[in-house]
């Protein structure tokens, strides 16, 4: 017994020892740690004032380039306004020959549509009488397979029965 209360007292010194060899290396991980979270800030305050610096030159730019854009804009809608003001006058002639083109086509689409209203009455006349033959045929068809069919059934019957 008294070999295991030494034994026990030995591994209890070599546990307050390791544990306190952990404590050391935590608190030194911890000032590492500290250290490194203060130089990230650093670098961090530093690149927000360069950005900050970077921003403001690019509004300016973009602020250049956009009255830049806004003249060149004007000048192109002042062309364009001209332009469109011909092309509405030229239109306005073409729009009156289109219409004298239009009505001509229109009764020209008149005696087409009569003439065609006259082949699609023929057209129906013919494909009503013709469905009336097919629907007999179809007819005569059924009552032909089944007398066949009746026929068969009692030839079966009369065999079975033997």
């Amino acid at each position: 017994e008294a070999t295991l209360q030494t034994e026990i007292q030995r591994v209890e010194a070599t546990l307050k020892s390791d544990i306190r060899d952990l404590d050391n290396k935590i608190d030194t991980v911890r000032s590492e740690l500290k250290s490194d979270i203060k130089d990230l800030d650093n670098k961090i305050d530093t690149v927000r004032g360069e950005l900050k610096s970077d921003i403001k030159d690019l509004d300016n730019k973009i602020d250049t380039v956009e009255n830049n854009l806004n003249t060149k804009i004007d000048t192109k809608f002042n062309e364009l306004d001209t332009k469109i003001d011909t092309k509405f006058n030229e239109l306005d002639t073409k729009i009156d020959n289109v219409r004298n083109e239009v009505s001509l086509v229109r009764k020209d689409m008149e005696i087409n549509r009569v003439e065609l209203d006259s082949k699609l009455d023929k057209t129906a006349s013919e494909f009503k009488s013709t469905s009336r033959l097919h629907n007999w045929m179809f007819g005569t068809l059924i009552t032909l397979n089944i007398g066949i069919f009746l026929t068969l059934m009692s030839i079966v019957y009369s065999l079975l029965n033997k």
